[in-house]
């Protein structure tokens, strides 16, 4: 058989409990699966266990960047590809958020944005006991429609045209 991937990883969430699993190359030619389960606790607690909370570095009033704890392995890693796929998908909130950050920060930064998101997320489902609702991709356009109109009038002066009659 050949293999497709050499990595995977799956997270299973219950009212109770969370399960991650991955499987990854040992080094000799074959795989390893880990598998943890989890109590569910506070979006927060379950973030920082999961090693996909920000870093917080701040000194006489700076912030600098931090660095995100390593956390638990098979559910960081699982969080970090779902991430990854849900940054390549098409008008949805994740994606927009991913594409946002990634302009303004680095790929890797946005991507722990993106599953750290993912983790509130689930943790939200699990607590509200309803199905997840998808923000779409324009969710943070429809924020500050101002402001965008503001951006792109701008944007179309710096290419030098006039735009004193637009209302």
């Amino acid at each position: 058989m050949e293999v497709v991937h050499t990595q995977c990883a799956g997270l299973d969430v219950h009212k109770k409990t969370v399960v991650a699993a991955i499987i990854l190359p040992d080094g000799q030619g074959g795989l390893r699966k880990e598998v943890q389960t989890c109590n569910t606790m506070t979006a927060d607690h379950q973030a920082a266990w999961a090693g996909v909370v920000p870093g917080n570095n701040e000194s006489a009033g700076k912030r600098y960047f931090g660095t995100t704890h390593k956390g638990n392995r098979p559910l960081n890693v699982a969080l970090v590809l779902a991430a990854q796929a849900a940054s390549h998908t098409r008008n949805t909130y994740l994606s927009s958020q991913y594409h946002r950050l990634a302009g303004r920060r680095d790929k890797k930064r946005a991507i722990v944005a993106v599953a750290h998101s993912i983790l509130l997320i689930s943790h939200c489902i699990m607590q509200r006991k309803e199905p997840c609702r998808e923000l779409g991709g324009g969710h943070f356009d429809k924020q500050r429609p101002e402001s965008i109109a503001n951006r792109l009038l701008k944007h179309l002066q710096r290419q030098g045209y006039d735009i004193s009659n637009v209302a």
